[in-house]
């Protein structure tokens, strides 16, 4: 993307990273009819533009719908924080990397993402209707499961063009280059227990892979890899995983920090057995585990 895009959508980045919330108003505050428009949308899970409805409320008249998987809803991307930036530093290490990051910090992780550190923020780029009238336009974009975010963008005189995302060489970034950058559909593998374990040991059964006559290849991908460790293998049709604490002075903070995912296509992927031990290798009674399909 040119040079100028790429600073604006990064100042739209951080901005909606440190509320951990989804922003009021597109990026730009002001757009023409017909522009491309980006709405942080937050920290939303299954939340595609395959599913996602977006209803555009214009200053006067009737609103106007567009439906998942059309084209004007030209992607919806996860922007993740460096793993480097002083909110994450100063978290893990308990000294503040630059003023008042603990308290962002903290704000993020217990009122948005209510503990779990995987944090993104979902991005929504929206090519407005060239019918839109001036004034203040609302931009509503919601998925089937009741996920939502409200922004507003204030609609100027002129005439505008869907942005081309012209990136070096003068090369447009087309639908399937996006797609390729977009979340696929995957397994959300989730840990819940009253006492909080050292680690945990976990097998997960599916529907045989592609090496064993069906369809689809194991993936697993730790989240959070600088706070833990993840040990997998998959046979065609039984996953193991083993989860522990990179620094083994300091365990997790949260049952959340256990959290993993399972992409690849696999079909029917079910939790077959859950251990949790203590930092001696005891086991931990009460530790359980969910898997959930989504995107």
């Amino acid at each position: 993307m040119k040079n100028i895009f790429k600073v604006q959508l990064t100042v739209l980045v951080i901005s909606a990273l440190l509320s951990a919330c989804s922003g009021d108003k597109t990026f730009n505050d002001y757009a023409r009819a017909g522009d491309t428009v980006a709405v942080a949308a937050g920290w939303k899970q299954n939340f595609n533009k395959e599913n996602i409805t977006v209803r555009i409320t214009p200053s006067v008249g009737v609103d106007i719908i567009i439906l998942p998987g059309d084209h004007a809803i030209r992607a919806a991307l996860n922007f993740y924080p460096d793993p480097l930036s002083s909110a994450i530093v100063s978290r893990e290490t308990g000294i503040e990397q630059s003023i008042f990051a603990l308290t962002y910090e903290g704000v993020i992780t217990a009122n948005f993402t209510k503990n779990d550190k995987d944090w993104y923020t979902k991005t929504v780029f929206v090519d407005l209707p060239l019918s839109l009238p001036l004034g203040v336009t609302q931009i509503e974009i919601s998925n089937p499961e009741g996920a939502s975010v409200i922004s507003t963008v204030e609609i100027i005189e002129g005439t505008g063009t869907p942005s081309t995302f012209t990136a070096q060489s003068n090369t447009k970034l087309t639908p399937a280059m996006f797609d390729s950058m977009s979340r696929v559909e995957h397994y959300t593998i989730d840990f819940s227990g009253t006492v909080l374990p050292f680690a945990i040991e976990i097998t997960l059964v599916h529907d045989p892979d592609e090496t064993s006559g069906g369809a689809g290849k194991a993936y697993a991908v730790n989240p959070i890899g600088y706070k833990k460790n993840m040990l997998w293998n998959d046979d065609g049709s039984t996953m193991k995983v083993i989860l522990t604490p990179t620094n083994s002075a300091r365990p997790m903070d949260n049952i959340n920090d256990f959290k993993f995912y399972v992409a690849g296509n696999l079909q029917n992927m079910a939790v077959s057995t859950v251990n949790g031990y203590d930092v001696n290798g005891n086991l931990i009674a009460g530790v359980s585990a969910t898997s959930t399909l989504g995107r």
